[in-house]
């Protein structure tokens, strides 16, 4: 596909309010655009209802005992595309409330995030519902991310 282009142009954004969905996503070292020769996995369930977005995410077996120097949701991009910039922060060495390790849970605004980021309303919602969101860890050993997993949506409104 190449090139993101936004559905609707903006103008035909979907009602947050109303739109609700359970996402996917599973990680894997093959998923990267650099690969990494890791044996690493891990796997997050995701649910979507009146603008929140909660995520709940696991992942074991960094390789050499590595640990996450960071951890992201970004976008917009497809499957096995580079993407084109960090969305969302599970942890940085720089945040204070940030959730290094392994198993990860939290929730996000998405009309914070798209007015945190400067994007129209709606922006990381669309994203989300066209599965142009990935997570990716990134660790010392692969520091392009060890990790990444595309989140798809299995049931709900779109």
């Amino acid at each position: 596909h190449g090139q993101f282009q936004r559905l609707g142009g903006g103008n035909n954004l979907r009602n947050s309010q109303e739109r609700t969905g359970t996402f996917m996503m599973v990680l894997s070292p093959s998923q990267e655009t650099t690969p990494c020769d890791s044996n690493a996995m891990g796997s997050g369930v995701f649910s979507y209802k009146n603008g929140m977005l909660c995520a709940h995410i696991s992942y074991t077996g960094l390789e050499n005992g590595d640990v996450e120097n960071r951890s992201h949701i970004h976008g917009p991009s497809e499957i096995g595309e580079t993407y084109a910039e960090t969305i969302l922060a599970f942890f940085d060495q720089k945040m204070t409330d940030g959730l290094p390790g392994g198993n990860k849970s939290r929730c996000y605004d998405l009309s914070e995030v798209d007015d945190a980021k400067g994007y129209d309303e709606g922006t990381v919602e669309d994203w989300l519902f066209d599965g142009l969101l990935n997570v990716n860890i990134h660790t010392k050993l692969c520091d392009k991310g060890e990790l990444r997993g595309q989140i798809i949506l299995i049931s709900g409104d779109d």
